[in-house]
């Protein structure tokens, strides 16, 4: 419990950001695993984003309500502008290159079919690939500024 005493504001909220990202992505792609993505049902698929987004609420205004009542408001020091900084850095450096390697997936799957001819890409797929791609890139942003804050550089 000295974790909720001594840790900043900024701190709590990136663990908070972290385990709300954690349950609803588990939440997402657990349930469109049982969809087919070829052919999916549209009102299933709308039921599950409608239900991880009230998930999502329903975690994150307790959560930073608590911290922001917990806290009093407070400026961001040099220290952790330069962690949000790092961190944003090598999100958007993952990001990149997880689209980089989208692109090349789908352009490799277009020219050469017939080396892909078992893979079927439908265009919900690959817009699940992308949003795949953007959990990632927010979970190594929170794992690089989590680091940043243990090691205190």
């Amino acid at each position: 419990m000295d974790f909720l005493r001594e840790a900043s504001a900024a701190h709590k909220r990136v663990w908070a950001d972290l385990f709300i990202d954690v349950v609803v992505t588990g939440y997402y792609f657990s349930q469109l695993a049982s969809l087919d993505l070829v052919a999916p049902n549209a009102l299933a698929l709308a039921s599950i984003a409608f239900n991880s987004v009230i998930i999502a609420l329903f975690l994150a205004v307790p959560l930073h309500a608590y911290i922001a009542l917990q806290h009093k408001q407070e400026s961001l020091d040099e220290r952790e502008l330069l962690f949000r900084t790092r961190a944003n850095q090598y999100a958007f450096n993952t990001l990149f290159f997880l689209n980089g390697a989208l692109l090349w997936l789908l352009a490799s799957y277009e020219l050469y079919p017939q080396v892909l001819s078992g893979a079927t890409l439908s265009p919900l797929a690959i817009a699940h690939l992308i949003l795949l791609s953007l959990v990632i890139a927010r979970l190594v942003r929170a794992f690089v500024t989590l680091k940043s804050y243990r090691r205190g550089y």
